[in-house]
């Protein structure tokens, strides 16, 4: 026959294992308990968004801008508010009988003066150079943006190119992508114009 003998746990090992015990439970109730306060300093700050976002008024600073200088003048003309692509321009009054002509599109103004008692400076219009939202007008406002020539060649420069009835003979192994729109990434004043992208979004 074998016999078993139950070794008997030291008071201390017991004290020490109730204390383990005790400090678990502490541990996570503290744990339950900052849960609950992000979630409801998380509530009180998604209500106080939420009612700060109320007070913002519909009406964009543009149009409030417009609101208070556009007026109309008894000689027909309006002075009306020009805003740039530029963020950095400050608006620009401009006095013109074409505003509602010019409404809706991208165009050239010059400043002529800011006057002290003026809160904008004020311009005059140069030229239309169309629609917003259109490709080939947003491209043309982007050159005259970053300062990029973009006026016709000259005739010198055109009598380069081959007749408008040449045609290209193509070659086996050779892709025609001239109808996609390509752009050029040669540095300025690079005489190889050899890399180019293209890009579909």
């Amino acid at each position: 026959m074998m016999s078993m003998k139950i070794a008997k746990k030291s008071p201390r090992k017991i004290l020490r294992k109730k204390r383990i015990q005790k400090g678990k439970k502490e541990e996570t109730k503290g744990k339950k308990k900052k849960e609950n306060t992000a979630e409801k300093s998380a509530m009180q700050v998604s209500d106080r968004l939420q009612k700060s976002l109320q007070k913002i008024p519909t009406k964009s600073e543009r149009d409030i801008i417009a609101e208070n200088f556009e007026q109309e003048h008894p000689d027909g003309t309006t002075t009306t508010v020009f805003f740039a692509v530029d963020v950095r321009v400050p608006p620009i009054l401009l006095r013109t009988t074409q505003r509602d002509r010019l409404l809706g599109s991208r165009i050239l103004v010059a400043i002529d003066s800011w006057p002290s008692d003026s809160t904008y400076p004020l311009g005059h219009y140069v030229k239309s150079l169309g629609s917003c939202g259109k490709k080939d007008v947003e491209t043309e406002v982007l050159l005259h943006e970053h300062n990029i020539p973009c006026n016709p060649f000259p005739a010198k420069v055109l009598a380069c190119l081959p007749p408008e009835d040449y045609k290209i003979e193509m070659q086996p192994g050779r892709l025609d992508l001239r109808h996609l729109p390509v752009l050029s990434i040669d540095p300025p004043g690079c005489k190889d114009i050899d890399d180019a992208l293209h890009c579909i979004v």
